[in-house]
């Protein structure tokens, strides 16, 4: 039983001006195990749905596999609009660098990682210039809340599976499916933008050409051959941009497997771990 063998706690992470408190669930290595970095765990679900639980099945694995996963919530549609779900999550990278700094005596072994719309917050977050959020944002640091005023750290990379890195372009290809699954990504992605030029500002191509990070981070892409929610364009042309502007992406991709794969048994699924682990071990190595 994965439960017994791995530590699985429910932490506090953010609280807004509100008053709400955001929660993370931490997946530990075995015993004995030295980890290597913490994994902020981004949960997709067209950034209207979803909790910090949706990817239990890899958050373990990776845990066995010598990583702290910190798998954490964050505001959403249609309560919520552009970018609050995005300064959630750079708030969390924060967070996670300060974790960090007490598990491993470094606060520099974080990488962001999300699935679906999670992989595109996650990518906004790390990539977009500094955010800036007054006195309404604590982070629950050393048994404390720590009121801060700016949030401006970066994750060492980003890995984002079958992401919508283009919110516009695939708003426009989920009205053109006209089906329940067109429909109902459509009906999401509007009630968390509001508007198609919201959805342009959180381009991933458009912050990479336009806002110009202070680091362009390593990236690794998990592409799904049979993804049916995010065609396959605007994967490549996250990764021409990107490599254009000088960074360094790698796509993986899985031929066979539909969107979501690894969110459950397969071959494909152990193939994902496999590679995913890879790439980690190569940037926390440099």
């Amino acid at each position: 039983d994965l439960h017994k063998e791995y530590r699985r706690q429910r932490q506090m992470c953010i609280r807004d001006s509100n008053g709400r408190i955001l929660m993370a669930r931490i997946w530990h290595p075995p015993k004995n195990t030295n980890p290597r970095a913490i994994l902020v765990d981004v949960h997709g679900g067209a950034w209207c749905s979803g909790d910090r639980t949706a990817g239990r099945h890899y958050d373990e694995m990776l845990a066995s596999r010598g990583f702290i996963v910190a798998a954490i919530d964050f505001r959403q549609g249609p309560k919520h609009r552009h970018p609050d779900a995005s300064d959630d999550v750079a708030a969390a990278i924060q967070w996670a660098q300060n974790l960090c700094q007490d598990k491993l005596g470094t606060s520099d072994q974080v990488i962001a990682m999300g699935s679906s719309s999670g992989g595109h917050l996650a990518l906004h977050a790390a990539l977009r210039p500094q955010t800036l959020r007054g006195e309404e944002l604590c982070l629950h640091l050393r048994q404390k809340w720590v009121r801060q005023t700016r949030i401006n750290r970066q994750p060492l990379g980003v890995a984002a599976f079958w992401a919508p890195v283009e919110p516009l372009a695939r708003y426009r290809y989920a009205l053109s499916l006209e089906s329940r699954l067109g429909r109902r990504l459509g009906n999401n992605t509007l009630r968390y933008f509001r508007t198609e030029a919201a959805m342009h500002d959180a381009s991933i191509c458009r912050t990479v050409t336009e806002t110009r990070p202070s680091r362009l981070l390593p990236i690794w892409i998990a592409k799904a051959g049979e993804d049916k929610n995010v065609p396959a364009e605007i994967i490549d042309q996250l990764a021409s941009t990107y490599t254009k502007a000088g960074g360094n992406i790698t796509i993986s991709t899985y031929p066979n497997s539909v969107h979501g794969f690894a969110h459950s048994v397969g071959d494909d699924t152990d193939l994902f771990v496999e590679d995913l682990v890879s790439w980690l071990h190569q940037i926390t190595e440099e």
